[in-house]
């Protein structure tokens, strides 16, 4: 998950806590991928411990508020007349299921 998306800062981290291991630790091997994965662990139980102190996720939505549906009212380019909602239905969709 923070490989997807998580930019260079966290790639940094990353080599940080991997390189500063192996520096108080020169004789034990470590992968990379459990340093990914034990970081993914704590960013998550943070993140969570946040969210149930403050009430608030993340993007400073409440608890009880749904994320805005991005829309586009418009008509295709052929004479169909059919409206569409460029990302909504989606979202739409997982919110119904």
């Amino acid at each position: 998950m923070i490989r997807k998306s998580g930019g260079d800062d966290t790639d940094e981290l990353i080599t940080k806590i991997y390189e500063d291991y192996k520096l108080a630790n020169p004789k034990t091997e470590v992968d990379k991928k459990v340093v990914i994965a034990a970081l993914e662990k704590v960013m998550y139980q943070i993140i969570r411990t946040n969210v149930l102190k403050t009430g608030k996720r993340v993007d400073g939505r409440k608890m009880d508020e749904s994320a805005p549906l991005p829309h586009q009212l418009g008509f295709y380019q052929e004479p169909t007349g059919v409206p569409f909602f460029k990302e909504a239905l989606p979202k739409l969709y997982q919110l119904l299921l």
